[in-house]
């Protein structure tokens, strides 16, 4: 048997986490009950009892101060930029610099009175949803999203991915050039929903397909 109260208190002495796989005994050991900061699962095995399905659980008792040690721990202590804001702000901004961009439509590139309205009602943040105009209209819409490789094709929102989509081409086909208008769809109207991935790796991508149109 591990010893598991005597090295959890050695662990929390030395700021250092007990983090036990309880798979084997989930319903005959407690873990933390006894000092360990974490316990890990495969739910696969006893908890689901059927061996049918893959899963797995992670649980934080919360009795561990992780912020005592933020150098040890800076992913659980420091600002994740891609759940700030600043990923999405620095997309809009490096995309408006383009020169086959004519238009990016986000709130931290617009300027007065919509910029005003903004600040007022977007106290949480800018939004991870921002679109642009491609000078090149329809074929240079389809061609930008073919081009992609790391953004989804798709026609959500709101995803951990990145998502991109040319409603002219897609979701908006339909429709004829004068009713796409009606509905704030212009030719080469590109929407994006940015997503949890390293703001280099995202640019990186928009920057190669842009580069093919």
């Amino acid at each position: 048997m591990f010893p598991i109260g005597e090295v959890a208190k050695i662990g929390r002495e030395l700021g250092v986490p007990l983090i036990m796989d309880n798979t084997a005994a989930p319903v005959l050991c407690k873990p933390l009950d006894h000092g360990a900061a974490i316990v890990i699962h495969s739910t696969t095995k006893y908890i689901a009892g059927h061996g049918t399905s893959i899963g797995g659980i992670l649980v934080d008792d919360g009795n561990f101060d992780w912020e005592a040690h933020k150098d040890r721990f800076p992913m659980l202590n420091t600002p994740d930029p891609s759940y700030h804001g600043a990923v999405w702000t620095q997309a809009a901004k490096h995309l408006a610099k383009k020169p086959k961009i004519t238009k990016v439509i986000h709130p931290s590139v617009m300027t007065g009175e919509a910029k005003k309205r903004a600040e007022k009602y977007l106290s949480g943040g800018l939004g991870a949803l921002l679109g642009f105009e491609l000078e090149g209209g329809v074929d240079a819409g389809r061609k930008f999203i073919d081009s992609l490789k790391m953004f989804y094709h798709v026609a959500n929102i709101g995803d951990a991915r990145s998502l991109a989509i040319h409603p002219a081409s897609t979701t908006h086909s339909q429709l004829t050039p004068a009713e796409q208008a009606q509905t704030g769809v212009t030719p080469g109207y590109v929407r994006l929903s940015i997503g949890l991935e390293h703001i280099d790796d995202i640019l990186a991508d928009l920057d190669q397909a842009l580069a093919t149109v």
